[in-house]
């Protein structure tokens, strides 16, 4: 198991979510298009392969919003659901976390 610097430098749980949110990119994947099931991460950016329309539930809402999305761009929201229904069919997201 990896190192994670924040963890061994500060003690205090905010403090390290905190610069975790601050640092590069640990991983990416693919978010599955679903109606019903949430993502399981929560990402904090992310990618776009084509430009379109898609539609997502944020992190802290509950209700899902229409996003225009360009192909090649991040975009520094945190998803957790991407919605089959609303998606435009050929985008394909990934998840930044």
């Amino acid at each position: 198991m990896p190192i994670d610097n924040f963890e061994t430098l500060f003690t205090n749980d905010d403090i390290i979510k905190s610069l975790k949110l601050l640092a590069g990119a640990r991983k990416a994947y693919a978010l599955t298009p679903s109606d019903i099931v949430d993502e399981t991460y929560l990402c904090r950016a992310i990618h776009s392969n084509s430009d379109g329309t898609i539609r997502v539930l944020l992190a802290d809402d509950t209700t899902p919003v229409d996003l225009k999305v360009v192909s090649g761009a991040v975009y520094n929201i945190r998803v957790k659901r991407l919605y089959v229904t609303g998606t435009d069919a050929g985008i394909s997201i990934i998840g930044i976390e």
